[in-house]
Parts: structure tokens; C-alpha cells; sequence
């Protein structure tokens, strides 16, 4: 009995890691995940469903062939930290995202990728979110699309995701301020030597660069309008110790 004990609690120790709630920036965790072959499932039957499989967190299922995925979470608040920002990556990836958040199977808060949210004035899939230390709540996504699905969730407290939004902006700006250099050293050389070759990496460097930007999310973090988008901690059994 003791050594079950043992047992028991050295795996609480192993899996439950309890973080402070000034410095919460969670990648890396267990999600159970159920797939909806037929798309039959809605937020409300989906709570009454088993979800048997689990995966890690960044993880890529492939292309989906039309089937819904949805994963699931549960988040149990150990600190007293008031606020969560979940943040899907990548929304791009799929044609439409929904997180899902709740307590005691009451919704408190949903958000779809691709509608603005007012709240966060923000295109993707991201929940900001009130906790309470002591509370477990349940986080839910429901991933639609006929392309690949790419699960990537992050968890942060207010900070580090500001944090985390200026250091994507000056990536951003890196990559786009390199583009520009090359699209006019390339306009300079053609028109200094009339050479056509020029033209051709014009080409080349701005179609890549489109293609690279819209994949990345550029486009739909800085241009809502102008994209049109397709339809180091651990947890155990799917729960998130903060």
C-alpha cells in the first residue's frame, strides 16, 4: 500500500508541474483528441464523449480527408494567477479553428479563427480567459478542414504573450524588410543593366515571399482583409497543473 502510494505520488511529481503565475508559458503538454469522421458532434454532444487517444502538443495529424478533430484539455489552476491567454499557432493551417472554454460543462467563452474578436482585437484563435486559483477548467478545440491539421497549442499569462507578440512582429518585420531589399536591389540591377534575367528574381522572390507570408500568417496578422482564409511542461491524463 505504501509503495502504491509512493507510486502515485511520484508520478503527480513527474507530470503535475506547478509554475508561477508570473511566468507562464506552457508548449509542451498531453491533449486527449477524438475524431469526428462525420462531423457529428457540436459542443454539446462532444462533453458527453469519450475521448480515449492522446497525443503530445505540436503535433501534425496529416491531411484530415474532410473529418473534424477535436482535442481537449483540462486546466487546473494551483496559483494566483487571474488570466490565460490560449493561443492556437498557425491558424493558417487549417480552414477553421474554435477553442472551447469551460467549467463544470458550462461554456464560459468561445472563440473561431478568422472573426475578429474584440476582446483581444485579434484574427486568431486565441481565448483570454479569468481563472481562479483552486478551479479546474476544461479547454476544448474543434479543428474543420479538407487540408492538414497541425495541433499547436500555447498557454500563457498576460506578459509573456505580449512577450511573445513583439517577438513574432520583429521576426515579421525582419523577414519583410529583407524582401523588400531584395525586390529593389533586383528592380535596380534590371534597370541599371536591362538584363531580363533580373525580372525573373524579381519574380521568384516576390512570389516565394507571398507564398511564405500567407503560410506564416503575415498576411492575416497585419491584413485581415486582404486573405480570405480556408473553411518545458508536462500534464498527465490530459491535465494542466498552473
Amino acid at each position: 500500500m505504501k509503495f502504491l502510494l509512493l507510486l502515485i505520488s511520484f508520478t503527480y511529481i513527474l507530470f503535475a508541474v506547478e509554475v508561477n503565475h508570473t511566468n507562464v508559458n506552457i508548449t509542451d503538454f498531453q491533449l486527449k483528441y477524438l475524431e469526428d469522421t462525420n462531423n457529428q458532434y457540436n459542443i454539446g454532444t462532444i462533453l458527453n464523449q469519450k475521448f480515449t487517444k492522446t497525443t503530445v502538443n505540436k503535433r501534425s495529424f496529416g491531411l484530415s480527408k474532410g473529418k473534424v478533430l477535436w482535442v481537449k484539455t483540462d486546466i487546473y489552476v494551483t496559483s494566483d494567477i487571474k488570466k490565460l491567454y490560449i493561443q492556437h499557432i498557425d491558424t493558417v493551417s487549417v480552414t477553421n479553428i474554435e477553442l472551447y472554454f469551460l467549467k463544470d460543462k458550462k461554456l464560459l467563452k468561445k472563440v473561431q479563427s478568422g472573426i475578429q474578436n474584440k476582446e483581444t482585437n485579434s484574427y486568431d484563435a486565441l481565448l483570454k480567459v479569468d481563472v481562479k486559483k483552486g478551479e479546474t477548467y476544461t479547454f476544448l478545440a474543434k479543428y474543420s478542414t479538407k487540408n492538414s491539421i497541425i495541433v499547436h497549442i500555447n498557454i500563457f499569462n498576460e506578459q509573456n504573450y505580449y512577450n511573445s507578440k513583439k517577438n513574432m512582429h520583429i521576426m515579421f518585420a525582419i523577414f519583410i524588410g529583407a524582401i523588400f531589399a531584395l525586390l529593389i536591389y533586383n528592380s535596380y540591377l534590371y534597370f541599371a543593366l536591362r538584363h531580363i534575367q533580373y525580372v525573373y528574381f524579381f519574380g521568384m522572390v516576390f512570389s516565394l515571399s507571398i507564398f511564405t507570408m500567407t503560410q506564416a500568417g503575415i498576411f492575416i496578422e497585419f491584413f485581415p482583409y486582404t486573405v480570405s482564409l480556408p473553411l518545458n511542461h508536462t500534464s498527465s491524463n490530459g491535465i494542466i497543473h498552473l
